[in-house]
């Protein structure tokens, strides 16, 4: 069986049981074997494989959530250079591009949110720009886009206090709930 194509599908899903029970139990063992499963799993989709870029993603999702748990900033480090990785796969015209970038964003939210690099957080901010231009008006996850983007600018407006981007804050909070009518089960969460 160690040949089988869904074999890394299959390691992805225990992976990610085993890490449903560390956050469940504390167990780090769970958590061990959870990265040797998501570790196994992207040898088993090497460069150029079309599922590559889904088992980085899921290891560094894992990394992330250890990193949660732990507070291990090598976790955090890892997290970023595998979406880093992941968003290499992912082109410009990639239709899961959006999605790339705004995981790596979330990545350098946490760092920044760690260490306070004003670096971390621009490139946070960048990755949501890129990410809402891909969303344009219409487009399902447009709403969510301007949320990030709307956080991200509002952390740096706490940072550096500038006006302009707490009016586009403020801008893009506006827009994003014109997106919902009232009585929409998110209208109460973006307004």
């Amino acid at each position: 069986l160690g040949g089988h194509p869904n074999r890394p599908t299959v390691l992805d899903n225990l992976a990610n049981a085993l890490s449903d029970r560390a956050e469940r139990f504390g167990d780090t063992t769970d958590d061990d074997e959870c990265m040797q499963l998501h570790h196994e799993a992207l040898s088993l989709r090497p460069e150029g494989h079309p599922q590559r870029c889904m088992s980085l993603n899921n290891l560094a999702n894992a990394f992330s959530r250890r990193y949660g748990r732990l507070g291990d900033t090598r976790d955090l480090e890892e997290q970023v250079r595998l979406h880093q990785q992941a968003l290499a796969l992912r082109p410009h015209g990639h239709p899961d591009r959006a999605l790339s970038l705004n995981n790596l964003a979330v990545s350098f939210s946490h760092r920044y949110a760690r260490f306070g690099n004003i670096t971390d957080l621009e490139e946070n901010i960048r990755l949501h720009q890129e990410a809402l231009y891909l969303h344009p008006e219409g487009h399902p996850d447009r709403p969510a886009s301007l949320n990030n983007l709307a956080i991200a600018l509002r952390n740096r407006y706490h940072r550096l206090w500038s006006t302009e981007d707490l009016e586009e804050y403020v801008h893009l909070c506006q827009e994003a709930l014109s997106l919902f009518p009232k009585g929409h089960p998110k209208y109460a969460g973006f307004l």
